[in-house]
């Protein structure tokens, strides 16, 4: 009697660390943050198919305890059919690892055709406090490099230092409308930021008008990344979990922004571009 409490006890603790993890896998996977932690592990991941190749793996165990729990845990209190919901959590981790499979299969296009190069960017990670640099396509791809490959493939090839621009709080509005988050560009805000002189004042405008269209998250700030062709901007968004950094890419000629990437909590120290 004794040693069937006892695994009871560790079905029931393996259970709830099971959906411990399920939450915090699948919130890197629907984060769909692309930054390459390790990039030097013999099987580098962005962070999004970190969180689903842990999914992937956990699927079994957790199905494995979900049927345990069925079958040992408060059999007189629960009864059928509010039983099968023991199988909810291996459920959930079944539905994220077919998303998984699915955004593996759509994100297959953009690894195997990258685009061009046009910048390669240092960034501070505050989770770790760690510098990394990082080279942007214009496809919207971004690859963490080790700073050996910067060395030997990139430091030949780097444009002017782009000059940052101290961040912002005032450039956009936002509001929830029918349960979506609705961002708004405040054009008249780039009056009042000093750093930003009368004639790059029509270029800011655009990017914020851009980055508003883009944007379906309440934004806490933004920095201008400024180069003598190009301009960027690093968005720091309020959402929940996680602390997610958009970069955007500004062409003047087209008048369109675009974004490049999403980093988790890490901050743009510094950005070139690259000759050809």
């Amino acid at each position: 009697m004794k040693d069937n409490k006892v695994l009871k006890w560790i079905v029931g603790a393996f259970n709830v660390l099971g959906i411990a993890c399920l939450c915090y896998f699948a919130s890197l996977l629907i984060s769909r943050d692309t930054t390459v932690l390790y990039p030097d592990a013999m099987l580098p991941m962005q962070t999004w198919e970190r969180g689903g190749s842990a999914l992937v793996i956990g699927l079994i165990p957790l199905v494995v305890v979900n049927i345990l729990a069925f079958i040992l845990l408060w059999k007189d209190k629960i009864k059928m059919p509010a039983r099968l919901l023991f199988f909810l959590p291996g459920a959930v981790c079944a539905f994220f690892v077919v998303v998984f499979i699915l955004m593996s299969f759509t994100d297959s296009s953009n690894e195997s055709s990258p685009g061009k190069e046009i910048a390669v960017a240092q960034i501070y990670s505050i989770n770790d406090g760690k510098l990394y640099w990082e080279v942007l396509h214009d496809t919207g791809y971004e690859e963490r490099i080790s700073y050996d490959k910067f060395k030997d493939e990139y430091e030949g090839r780097l444009g002017a230092k782009a000059e940052i621009i101290a961040p912002e709080t005032n450039f956009f509005s936002s509001q929830i409308i029918d349960g979506t988050v609705i961002t708004k560009a405040i054009p008249a805000s780039v009056d009042s930021c000093p750093d930003i002189s009368l004639e790059d004042k029509t270029t800011a405008e655009g990017i914020i008008e851009g980055i508003a269209s883009l944007e379906n998250h309440d934004i806490i700030a933004t920095r201008f990344i400024k180069t003598d062709s190009l301009w960027f901007a690093e968005v720091q968004l309020n959402v929940n979990i996680w602390d997610p950094y958009d970069l955007f890419v500004y062409y003047p000629d087209k008048k369109t922004a675009e974004r490049i990437c999403t980093w988790d909590n890490c901050e743009v120290e510094s950005l070139y571009l690259l000759a050809d």
